[in-house]
């Protein structure tokens, strides 16, 4: 398997370093899903199997779509077979299909449980490493290696020189919003906090290029990546 690779840029480095692209912050349940949860240290994770993670249930009965009752606190505790609570530091290991980079900034990555097929796939989320955006500095300490390695599995290179103004820049290489299919996929270890979406309550597509996801509950904010030789 071919595993990501960050090429030394030597006396590029001397040059500016700059964004391709303005983000902007989300709304919905904007301050749980960009912060660690009281409940559980970064590295205090439970191991979860893909079937497992897939099959949670609603929190509640009847979740409703952007809920204003659960902007700034976590759902009730629910039944579920690995006996987790929303919060909770959760490592699920899968194949790697896809990477997109949203508006509000944060690599979306979708993950199956098929090394061949992206058909049943479950979301994580890496937010940008800005104070702006995230509170945690002991979580911003982890998200800019955890992006620089799926920029590189996305693109195949890390940084890029343009010339603008009469000079040169340095820009990240970023991975599309629509969503850059990794082929081959490559197999992961996700860690991160559970936290239950509900703006895709209702979607039609919850998958970006065809790809289903399977549940509401993701990974937000990830926490750890492991590439799997």
């Amino acid at each position: 398997m071919n595993k990501p690779i960050c090429f030394l840029l030597g006396p590029l480095l001397a040059l500016n370093l700059l964004s391709a692209k303005e983000f902007t912050i989300g709304d919905n349940r904007w301050e749980i899903k960009t912060s660690i949860s009281g409940r559980a240290f970064v590295d205090d994770d439970v191991v979860v199997s893909f079937e497992d993670f897939a099959a949670l249930p609603d929190p509640v009965l009847n979740p409703k779509k952007n809920d204003p009752g659960y902007q700034k606190k976590f759902y009730p505790e629910f039944p579920n077979k690995p006996e987790l609570r929303e919060g909770d530091i959760v490592t699920v290991r899968g194949w790697l299909h896809l990477v997109a980079l949203e508006n509000d900034g944060d690599y979306r990555i979708q993950i199956s449980d098929d090394p061949e097929l992206g058909y049943q796939t479950i979301i994580a989320r890496v937010p940008l490493n800005d104070s702006k955006f995230v509170k945690s500095p002991i979580l911003r300490a982890r998200l800019n290696d955890i992006r620089q390695q799926l920029s590189v599995a996305a693109t195949g290179f890390v940084y890029y020189v343009a010339r603008e103004g009469g000079s040169n820049v340095l820009k990240r290489r970023e991975a599309a919003e629509a969503g850059t299919v990794i082929v081959p996929a490559m197999q992961v270890e996700v860690t991160g906090q559970l936290f239950y979406d509900n703006g895709l309550i209702s979607d039609a597509q919850k998958g970006k290029k065809g790809m289903r996801v399977v549940t509401h509950w993701t990974l937000h904010p990830v926490s750890n990546l492991k590439f799997i030789q």
